[in-house]
C-alpha cells in the first residue's frame, strides 16, 4: 500500500496514486488508485517482466515532486526433473 499525508502529515483522502513501470517491464492490473479515508491506496497487482533482476514500479500524485519507488528482483525459475 501507498500512504499520502498532507504537510502534517495527517491522511489524504479522495487523491488519485499513479503508478508506472520502471525497469524490467511486466505488467499492471491498473495504473492508478484512490486513497481511501486512511490515506492509503493499494498497489496494483504487479507481474513482472521476463528480465531476470531488479524491476521497479513507481508511484506518484500529481503536483508532488516526491515518488515512492518499489523495487523486486525477479529470479529464473527453479525446476525438477
Amino acid at each position: 500500500r501507498v500512504v499520502v499525508l498532507d504537510q502534517h502529515r495527517q491522511p489524504m483522502s479522495g487523491v488519485t496514486v499513479s503508478f508506472q513501470l520502471g525497469q524490467g517491464g511486466g505488467s499492471l492490473s491498473q495504473t492508478s488508485a484512490v486513497t481511501g479515508a486512511n490515506g492509503r491506496a493499494s498497489i496494483p497487482t504487479w507481474t513482472l517482466g521476463p528480465t531476470v533482476g531488479v524491476q521497479t514500479l513507481t508511484a506518484r500524485v500529481a503536483g508532488v515532486d516526491d515518488v515512492a519507488t518499489v523495487r523486486a528482483t525477479a529470479r529464473l525459475p527453479k525446476w525438477t526433473v
